[in-house]
């Protein structure tokens, strides 16, 4: 599945503009993931625990983390993390949407991954 939002998501922020139905998630969870999450989120998990996850805006139109990084130690064994995922509760819950790393990040037990660039992202081609 190509990265991008989850149709719970699409259909939530639709329903906000047209039938003024509030939608919002208070606490975005990011899961991490060894290949394309698929169109659940849910296939190549990374078993480890969802990550919490505060967002901002930048002046240049990007959606990026806020706050300290995350820290995330690992305690499984070696893997590569080429994509995330992202969702509202830290299990279960609704899955909101997929994101490829811009590069692979190899880890082995033992590490710890410190989320320090930022995860972002900005939307293009959608027609305004």
């Amino acid at each position: 599945m190509a990265p991008g939002p989850s149709k719970w998501v699409v259909n939530s922020m639709w329903d906000a503009v047209f039938l003024g139905i509030p939608f919002v998630i208070n606490q975005v969870y990011v899961q991490f993931h060894s290949g394309d999450p698929g169109s659940g989120g849910t296939a190549n998990v990374v078993a480890l625990d969802r990550q919490p996850a505060l967002f901002e805006r930048d002046t240049d139109g990007h959606w990026r983390t806020a706050g300290a990084p995350m820290q995330i130690a690992i305690d499984v064994a070696d893997v590569v993390i080429t994509h995330i995922s992202l969702w509202d509760a830290l299990t279960v819950g609704n899955w909101a949407a997929n994101m490829i790393a811009n590069q692979p990040i190899p880890v082995v037990e033992g590490d710890l991954l410190i989320a320090s660039d930022k995860i972002q992202w900005t939307v293009t081609e959608w027609v305004a």
